[in-house]
């Protein structure tokens, strides 16, 4: 029996907007690591009062922790289990944690399976009325210095739609850059 990792797509603030999918495999999992352990309750609007679905047990997997999670994915997904994935909002490793952990599935030979779900980048082109066509994603620029300079440097060359992700504390010096 082999296990596998599955990465769920959540929704970027309207909970509604999971899909059935999504929601059957947080419940159907045999672990979730989350971004935020608390992100599969909000999402499937429980209320933790033990009345409805119980949820499998959930783990923290973040950025600064995902390689630490790599044993445990790996002894999990020996054993024949369902290791599920959740950002916090959004698809992982698209900007979000994740990629070490397919990384480590793949070359363990284990299958990987994506639930599609919202993306930010996605929505705001949408919403943006600029041409989808040549759109590039950035995600999240560096915070400074020459790397900054350089990738802000190659954005003002860019023919179409950049798409960059960044703090909302950090918004406003981003924004200065741009304009410079």
């Amino acid at each position: 029996m082999t296990g596998k990792l599955v990465l769920i797509g959540t929704p970027l603030g309207n909970r509604e907007d999971l899909s059935p999918r999504a929601r059957r495999a947080l419940a159907e999992a045999d672990l979730l690591l989350c971004e935020d352990t608390r992100s599969p309750q909000r999402l499937l609007g429980l209320s933790g009062t033990g009345d409805e679905i119980q949820l499998p047990e959930r783990i923290s997997c973040f950025v600064g922790n995902e390689h630490e999670r790599l044993g445990l994915l790996r002894e999990r997904l020996a054993a024949g289990q369902t290791v599920a994935f959740v950002s916090e909002a959004g698809l992982p490793v698209w900007s979000d944690p994740g990629r070490f952990l397919v990384a480590a599935a793949v070359e363990a030979g284990f299958e990987v399976d994506v639930i599609p779900g919202p993306t930010a980048a996605t929505c705001a082109l949408a919403l943006s009325g600029f041409v989808a066509e040549r759109a590039r994603f950035y995600g999240f620029l560096p915070r400074g210095g020459a790397e900054r300079d350089a990738v802000l440097a190659e954005l003002a060359r860019e023919p179409g739609a950049a798409l960059i992700y960044e703090a909302g504390n950090r918004v406003p010096a981003l924004l200065r850059d741009l304009a410079e």
